[in-house]
């Protein structure tokens, strides 16, 4: 793809069965599981990188891989996901169980700018631009949203940890 040429501008996530590049101008790329493209598709597997025409029209920040989900930051800090939500698979963030093939915004944090998100097996996290941290997981979230578990404190009352 002719947007992938400047590999220094790049961002880069590796989830399980897919990865993902988003580029300085915006644009998001995947190879790997077509379940994973960000976009309804029969699972295949893409060796090479292609555009997510889903999250075309956004200026992506950044995508989190997980296992079988994804998570992106647009500009404006809103927060998309997409990806395998089943009995074993990490929740997306929208209160049902329903696997989605397409990016879908996450309504729980509409007027809540995210500026990072993580995505792992079984998990997601988010962080708000006021400093809350709000994680997802189907072994502790029993309604599959985002909860929030870190409200935030001043730099200052900040304790430092070992582990």
């Amino acid at each position: 793809e002719a947007g992938l040429n400047t590999a220094a501008q790049l961002k880069l996530s590796l989830g399980e069965y897919t990865a993902f590049a988003v580029t300085a101008t915006g644009q998001a790329y995947s190879w790997g599981s077509t379940k994973m493209r960000g976009q309804a598709a029969d699972e295949a597997l893409d060796r090479l990188p292609r555009l997510l025409i889903s999250l075309s029209s956004r200026h992506v920040e950044k995508i989190a891989a997980g296992s079988r989900h994804a998570l992106s930051i647009v500009r404006g800090g809103a927060v998309y996901s997409w990806g395998h939500q089943q009995e074993y698979y990490t929740p997306l963030g929208h209160g049902d169980a329903h696997p989605t093939g397409e990016p879908r915004l996450i309504q729980s944090f509409v007027g809540t700018p995210i500026k990072d998100v993580a995505a792992g097996r079984d998990w997601s996290m988010a962080l708000s631009e006021e400093g809350r941290v709000y994680t997802v997981s189907m072994k502790t979230t029993v309604d599959l949203q985002f909860k929030a578990i870190y409200a935030g404190v001043h730099e200052t009352e900040r304790t430092h940890c070992c582990c």
